[in-house]
């Protein structure tokens, strides 16, 4: 049985994270499936958005809104428009992970690196590539531009051929969707969850 996901916001993010689900799904490669989405948006403009999409093109999959619901290749998704998210029913629709997507709730995430050759700060990003951060890190040695990036999934694409080091200082340059990788991870995140929950 897979795991019953709740979206909470649908903007950029929540609509890049159903799509994502979608085609895992498709795929047979998903262990969660989303149940339910809340946002103030009506259903209607909910799945306008999802279909068009400014940045990634009209979606493939049919999408259709009625009755409070989405429906995506056939599969009804509850749509919720609910302001604060204490009053959103989770526990009667039989969510077991919600993704908060609305922006509100943010953290810091830290960085550092330390002082070193070109090579040197190349050679731990592409073993960081290669082991613990597959998928998430790709590095490149050809030119790249913002655009290459687009719809990109791993979360950053290193060019290697920018890294600069200056004495205590090193420069490198990460392009990535902040979108559609964002979404990945989020993907990514449920799934690991999914993953440890107790089989019901």
């Amino acid at each position: 049985m897979r795991v019953r996901v709740g979206i909470n916001g649908m903007g950029r993010i929540g609509r890049d994270l159903l799509r994502i689900a979608t085609g895992r799904a498709a795929a047979g490669d998903a262990c969660f499936e989303v149940v339910a989405v809340n946002d103030l948006a009506q259903p209607e403009t909910v799945a306008h958005l999802l279909k068009h999409d400014s940045t990634y093109g009209a979606w493939s999959r049919s999408v259709d809104a009625a009755c409070g619901l989405l429906d995506v290749d056939g599969h009804a998704i509850r749509v919720l428009q609910h302001p604060d998210p204490e009053d959103l029913p989770w526990g009667d629709l039989g969510v077991d992970v919600v993704v908060e997507a609305t922006g509100k709730f943010r953290t810091r995430a830290a960085a550092a690196a330390q002082p070193a050759t070109a090579a040197q700060v190349n050679a731990a990003f592409q073993a960081a590539a290669d082991a613990q951060l597959k998928g998430i890190l790709r590095c490149t040695d050809e030119p790249v531009v913002s655009h290459d990036g687009l719809g990109e999934v791993a979360s950053c694409l290193l060019d290697t051929g920018l890294t600069r080091v200056a004495g205590q200082m090193v420069k490198v340059f990460g392009w990535y969707d902040n979108e559609w990788s964002y979404a990945q991870r989020t993907a990514d995140l449920v799934e690991m969850v999914a993953r440890r929950l107790p089989t019901l």
